[in-house]
């Protein structure tokens, strides 16, 4: 947060992104750094509330385990939320859901996600507690924009 904090002093006005942010589920220490299941989901769990919260902007790094990243290290190849068969991790599978528009998690995206989406069709907020079901973009407002990325499940 720190230094997030000095680079905003240093260039006002600009927006800033963590343009990669993870870590690893396996391969040797870097020190005090341990990859490790545990590990990854637990830095999760304490960077997105903490990212959020002082409205950080963050891409996650990175969304699939990429085996032939091995040639740079065992370690490469583990950074990953989704295993490189595209099934979630199982150590994350609590906090990830990879269903998108699948709003009462049940498996599929169907009349019941829709009404849901339609209950609070462009519904805006801007508490920090934000968690609108609908929005699957997460851009703050219910739209069409949901809507397209929800066409590709039908």
């Amino acid at each position: 947060i720190d230094k997030y904090n000095l680079l905003k002093i240093r260039y006002p006005g600009k927006e800033i992104q963590i343009l990669e942010v993870g870590w690893p589920s396996a391969g040797p220490a870097y020190g005090s750094a341990v990859p490790s299941p545990a590990n990854q989901k637990k830095f999760l769990e304490d960077f997105i509330p903490l990212a959020d919260a002082h409205d950080i902007k963050y891409f996650l790094f990175e969304g699939f385990d990429e085996p032939w990243k091995v040639k740079y290290g065992e370690v490469e190849k583990h950074w990953g939320m989704f295993e490189d068969n595209r099934q979630v991790k199982s150590n994350l599978s609590d906090i990830l859901y990879a269903i998108p528009g699948d709003v009462d998690k049940d498996g599929d995206v169907d009349i019941d996600d829709l009404y849901s989406i339609g209950y609070d069709w462009l519904e805006e907020t801007t508490a920090p507690e934000y968690l609108l079901d609908s929005d699957v973009n997460k851009d703050r407002i219910t739209n069409f924009e949901d809507f397209a990325v929800l066409s590709g499940e039908f």
